[in-house]
């Protein structure tokens, strides 16, 4: 996968790698571009109507992509093309799911990426007012641990933090941002009901000149160290 939209077109054609394609062959793009850049994608694959498109981006932390235990966001041609990828998507991932037409795996990927966004913010601020409170927060976490309250990827984001590992990059900041822009950009007029999403954007903005590199629960630190909204 690559960082966005243009870094995808360049490789396809100004790469020629669209061009080199052999007719029957498929495009399968994973990365997260945004429905604009998804729409861009599609239109210059439908320039070489031989060959199939498919939208297909992935959701997964960097030990899950290692591992093959990605969770793919497939939309696109399922009953002429899920022959043809499957193999593909198993060598990869533990879960396809088929979502209906291109395009709607990437508005599925900017939701699960939204809400990850969202979890963070809460897990650093959750963070920082328990130091005000003097609480440990691997103790606030071993209790909510299996809770119905927290999800476990927001459990392991409190340890991270409580260990001072949020160096240590499974998402960085930097793509994490750049998601959030995505769905607030396709949000269009409605982007004005989301006011979380769009503070998180105006906070992981300046944070991300100092913590871009690190795992997006590094906020907690850039939020510590006087970066606020």
């Amino acid at each position: 996968m690559v960082s966005n939209a243009d870094a995808v077109l360049s490789i396809m054609k100004e790469r020629e790698v669209l061009s080199a394609m052999k007719p029957g062959a498929v495009w399968i793009q994973m990365s997260t571009i945004g429905v604009e850049g998804t729409e861009r994608a599609f239109r210059l694959a439908a320039t070489r109507p031989e060959i199939a498109f498919l939208d297909a981006p992935v959701s997964g932390s960097k030990a899950a992509a290692e591992q093959g235990k990605l969770v793919i966001l497939a939309s696109g041609d399922q009953a002429r093309l899920a022959a043809t990828a499957q193999p593909f998507f198993d060598a990869i991932a533990v879960q396809t799911h088929w979502l209906g037409d291109v395009g709607q795996g990437t508005r599925m990927k900017l939701l699960f990426n939204a809400w990850i966004a969202v979890l963070n913010e809460g897990v650093a601020e959750v963070s920082i007012l328990g130091d005000a409170l003097g609480i440990d927060l691997g103790r606030f976490a071993s209790l909510v641990s299996g809770g119905p309250l927290v999800p476990a990827w927001a459990v392991a984001k409190f340890q991270k933090i409580k260990a001072g590992r949020t160096a240590e990059t499974e998402f960085p900041l930097r793509w994490a941002h750049k998601d959030v822009q995505l769905a607030l950009a396709a949000a269009g007029e409605e982007r004005a009901r989301l006011p979380i999403l769009n503070n998180i954007d105006a906070t992981w903005a300046e944070a991300e000149p100092g913590f871009g590199a690190d795992d997006l629960s590094a906020i907690y630190l850039a939020l510590t160290n006087g970066v606020k909204r």
